[in-house]
């Protein structure tokens, strides 16, 4: 049987650029209807534990991901999060791709 080895040059880069798929949550502003109607928010974050509980008034769901922001957080604070590393792996000529 032959083994084959392949040599990889920068491999702490290598690495930074093997990660897996990431989901960043951002819960946006109420609309101004949403306002008016003074309706309570069915959207609770908890950033320390990157998830955000969901009630419809019938029940009550919990979901985690790998990173939740508020209504408060801006853009640049977002593409610090995320956008930066991919932008820079891939200036590096490896695949990037954020969906919005």
């Amino acid at each position: 049987m032959n083994k084959i080895i392949i040599k990889i040059k920068n491999w702490k880069k290598y690495r930074e650029c093997t990660e897996a798929i990431k989901v960043l949550v951002r819960v946006r502003p109420e609309d101004q209807r949403e306002k008016d109607a003074v309706a309570s928010t069915c959207v609770k974050l908890f950033s320390a534990s990157n998830s955000l509980v969901c009630n419809n008034g019938e029940k009550v769901e919990t979901f985690t991901f790998d990173h939740v922001v508020d209504e408060f957080t801006t853009q640049e604070e977002v593409f610090r999060t995320v956008g930066k590393n991919i932008a820079e792996n891939c200036l590096r000529g490896y695949n990037g791709t954020i969906f919005a």
